[in-house]
């Protein structure tokens, strides 16, 4: 499982040019609407349905996902040189210690 980060038109992109994926794979993304205390409904959810993919622009989402006992990896989405889309892997345990330990920004 990945949770793919970045502008939605880039992860369509992504997950179709670079994975090579079809879009319909399932994605799993809780609105901006979604109450915080949803946020473990959601990750229940994940854990249940096991998506090939999760997506979200919400950090305390994120924060939820790392927090969890889910294995996955992390991809950041962007463009380069050229409108060239490439992704930034990262562990689970990397993205971690990248928001924890140096609080940084895991999206773009």
């Amino acid at each position: 499982m990945d949770l793919i980060l970045g502008k939605h038109h880039l992860i369509q992109a992504y997950v179709v040019g670079v994975l090579s994926k079809a879009v319909n794979s399932p994605l799993c993304c809780p609105s901006e609407t979604t109450h915080f205390t949803e946020l473990d409904m959601w990750v229940e959810q994940i854990r249940r349905e096991k998506p090939a993919f999760i997506t979200t622009q919400r950090q305390d989402m994120i924060d939820a996902l790392l927090a969890s006992d889910l294995e996955f990896s992390v991809i950041t989405v962007r463009v380069v040189d050229d409108n060239k889309i490439v992704g930034t892997k990262l562990s689970k345990d990397e993205a971690k210690r990248y928001r924890q330990d140096y609080n940084m920004e895991l999206r773009i």
